[in-house]
C-alpha cells in the first residue's frame, strides 16, 4: 500500500490533482473499504486542520507524538476532540502520553470494521474496548498517507495490566507480593517503545516503556496483555498457612531456603487463566471456602485478594512421578541397549538390554530321591535365557541412569518390567524353565554425591549405605510373559557379584519406604544382576518406574 502511495507521488507532475485525489481514494477504499474523506496528507496534517482536535494537537507535539502520526506508518487514529481532552490538558507529560498511547493503533481500521471489532490493540499493547468509544459520525473515516483518521467524543484512561496494578500496592501489605517483586528488575520493552525521532548522531530517539523483568512472569505472563489471567492475592494469614503446609514436602538445607522455596512454589500456583481453578501450574486450587475481599478488573483479566483458600497436595501440588525407561540419562553400554515400541508400554516404549540370564533346577529320580554327581553333589539342570547372543553385556551392575526431581517425603517404589520374549516363558513343565528377572535400583539424594559405577562394578554413593551398608539396594522381581507392576523394597547383596541376599527386615524397619530427606533432584541406576555367585550379570527390561509420594492425611 505504502509503495503504490509512494509511485502515485511521482506521477504528480504529470496528472491532475483532481485525478490523484481520486486515486488515492480509490486505494485506500481497497484496502480499509470506507468511504469517508479522500486523502488529507498525514494523520498530522489532518488533525492539526481540524480545530476541533486543537488540544489533542497541543498534546501530540507536547508528548513528541507528532513525529509518530507523520511517520511512516499505517496508523488508525481515535483522536478525542476538545470536550473530551478538557480535563486533561494540563496533565503532566507522562499523563498525556498515557492518553495519546491509547488512542493510536499500528494497524488502519474504518468505522464498520471498528464497530465489528470488540476491541482493538492499541500501540501501548492494551486492547481498548470498541464499546467505550463514541465516534463523531461526521468526522469518522478521514483517510490519509499513512492511515485514517476517527474523531471521537470520549476519551478511554486504559485500565493497568494485573502486573501493573500489583506494582502499585504498598510494599509491606501483602508477603506474596513483596515476594513477588523482590525478584523483579527493570528493562525497556522493545515492543512497546516508540520511536519518536533521531538524534544528532542519527541514532534512534524512542519514548522508553519500561516493563519488569521476573522469572515468575515466565511462567505466569500476568503482563501479557493478549491473554486473560486471573490472579489470586492471599491475605497474609492464608499465604502463611499454604506456606507452612508447602514447606513440609520442600525442605532445604536452612529454614530460610525453605521458607523461600515453598514461598515460591505456592506463588506459581495462585494465577489462572480467566474463570479457571486449575492453576497455570496444573495445581487446583480449592476456593470452596474462600472469600473474595477486593477485586479489581485489569485490562487483561482479575486480580483477586481472598482468604479461605486451599490446595490440596495429595495427587495434586505433589503427584506421583513417571520416569519413562526410554528417557536414561546414559548407561554402562549403548550398544547392547534396545529402546522398543510396543503397545503395552508406557509411553509407547520400554528398554531391553542384551545379556545372558541362568537358572538353575535341582534333578531329582522318580521317587523322589535326589540324583547325585560322581562327587556326590545334586545334579543341576541350568535354563539359559539370551537375547542376541552376538552382542551382550556379561557385566555385573549393567546400569541405565535417571534422575527426577523429588519432594522432601518418603515414597513407594515400583516398575513395570516387563519380559515379553516367548523363548523365556515355559521352556520345560517345571517352573524354573520360565525366567524370574530381578533387576536392582540404587538411588543417590539431592545436593549429594550422584551416583557412579567403578571398575570392580561396585555402585558407589548409594545413600543405602548409611542405612545398612553400601551393598543395599531396591530390589524387585517380575516373571516373564507376565504384565504386573511391581513394588520394590529393600535387600542386602552379596559382596563379590552383588547379587540379592536377602530382604532388609525387622520391627523398626520398612523395607518399601525411600525416605527423602530434602527437596530437589534424586538420581536413581537401575541395574541388572546375577542369581547367584558366578555367572552373567543378565538381561534386563524396563518399562518405567513410578515414584509414589506418601502424603500426611489432611495434606
Amino acid at each position: 500500500m505504502k509503495r503504490i502511495i509512494r509511485n502515485m507521488r511521482g506521477v504528480l507532475a504529470i496528472v491532475a490533482i483532481t485525478l490523484i485525489a481520486t486515486a488515492c481514494n480509490d486505494q485506500w477504499d481497497d484496502h480499509v473499504g470506507v468511504g469517508g474523506k479522500t486523502l488529507q496528507g498525514t494523520t498530522l496534517d489532518a488533525v492539526r486542520a481540524n480545530p476541533e482536535l486543537s488540544v489533542f494537537y497541543e498534546m501530540l507535539v507536547k508528548t513528541e507524538y507528532d513525529a509518530v502520526l507523520n511517520g511512516d506508518y499505517e496508523l488508525t487514529v481515535l483522536a478525542p476532540d476538545n470536550a473530551a481532552l478538557a480535563e486533561y490538558k494540563s496533565k503532566s507529560i507522562n499523563e498525556m502520553k498515557t492518553i495519546i498511547r491509547n488512542h493510536i493503533s499500528f494497524l488502519t481500521y474504518d468505522a464498520k470494521q471498528l464497530a465489528a471489532q470488540a476491541s482493538i490493540t492499541m500501540i501501548n499493547g492494551k486492547r481498548l474496548s470498541t464499546s467505550l468509544l463514541k465516534l463523531d459520525a461526521a468526522n469518522s473515516d478521514v483517510l490519509c498517507n499513512n492511515g485514517v483518521l476517527h474523531v471521537v467524543k470520549t476519551a478511554v484512561m486504559p485500565a493497568q495490566n494485573i502486573d501493573e496494578y500489583l506494582q502499585t500496592i504498598a510494599k509491606g501489605t501483602y508477603i506474596q507480593l513483596d515476594a513477588l517483586y523482590a525478584q523483579t528488575r527493570k528493562v525497556m520493552d522493545e515492543d512497546k517503545s516508540v520511536q519518536i525521532g533521531v538524534n544528532d548522531e542519527g541514532k534512534a530517539v524512542y519514548d522508553t516503556v519500561w516493563t519488569t523483568r521476573n522469572h515468575f512472569f515466565e511462567v505466569m505472563p500476568v503482563a501479557n496483555e493478549d491473554s486473560l489471567y486471573t490472579f489470586v492475592v492471599l491475605d497474609n494469614e492464608n499465604f502463611k498457612i499454604l506456606s507452612a503446609k508447602y514447606a513440609k514436602y520442600m525442605q532445604q538445607n536452612t529454614v530460610s531456603e525453605t521458607d523461600s522455596l515453598a514461598t515460591d512454589e505456592l506463588i506459581r500456583d495462585l494465577v489462572f487463566h480467566a474463570e479457571k481453578t486449575t492453576a497455570l501450574s496444573g495445581v487446583q486450587v480449592d476456593f470452596s471456602h474462600a472469600t473474595t475481599v477486593k477485586e479489581y478488573k485489569a485490562s487483561n483479566g482479575l486480580v483477586r485478594v481472598m482468604n479461605g483458600v486451599d490446595i490440596k497436595l495429595k495427587d495434586n501440588k505433589i503427584k506421583p512421578i513417571l520416569i519413562e525407561a526410554e528417557s536414561f540419562l546414559s548407561t554402562q553400554d549403548a550398544t547392547v541397549v534396545s529402546t522398543r515400541q510396543r503397545s503395552y508400554a508406557s509411553g509407547g516404549w520400554d528398554v531391553m538390554i542384551s545379556g545372558i540370564s541362568r537358572q538353575k533346577r535341582l534333578l531329582f529320580n522318580e521317587d523322589g530321591t535326589p540324583i547325585l554327581n560322581t562327587d556326590g553333589t545334586q545334579s543341576e539342570k541350568t535354563y539359559q535365557f539370551a537375547w542376541n547372543t552376538n552382542k551382550y553385556t556379561a557385566v555385573k551392575n549393567f546400569y541405565l541412569l535417571y534422575n527426577a526431581r523429588v519432594n522432601s517425603v518418603d515414597y513407594d517404589i515400583y516398575w513395570l518390567s516387563y519380559d515379553d520374549l516367548a523363548s523365556h516363558v515355559a521352556q520345560d513343565e517345571f517352573p524354573e524353565s520360565t525366567l524370574t528377572l530381578t533387576q536392582k535400583l540404587f538411588a543417590s539424594m539431592p545436593g549429594e554425591k550422584v551416583l557412579s559405577r567403578n571398575s570392580d562394578g561396585l555402585i558407589l554413593n548409594n545413600y543405602l549405605k548409611g542405612e545398612t551398608g553400601n551393598l543395599t539396594a531396591f530390589v524387585a522381581s517380575s516373571l516373564a510373559g507376565v504384565i504386573k507392576e511391581e513394588h520394590l523394597a529393600k535387600w542386602t547383596l552379596e559382596a563379590d557379584s552383588r547379587y540379592p541376599l536377602a530382604k532388609v527386615e525387622g520391627a523398626s524397619v520398612d523395607p518399601y519406604v525411600f525416605s527423602v530427606p530434602k527437596m530437589g533432584t534424586a538420581t536413581f541406576m537401575v541395574c541388572n544382576t546375577t542369581n547367584a555367585a558366578t555367572g552373567n550379570g543378565g538381561m534386563m527390561f524396563l518399562d518405567y518406574i513410578k515414584l509414589v509420594p506418601r502424603i500426611a492425611e489432611g495434606d
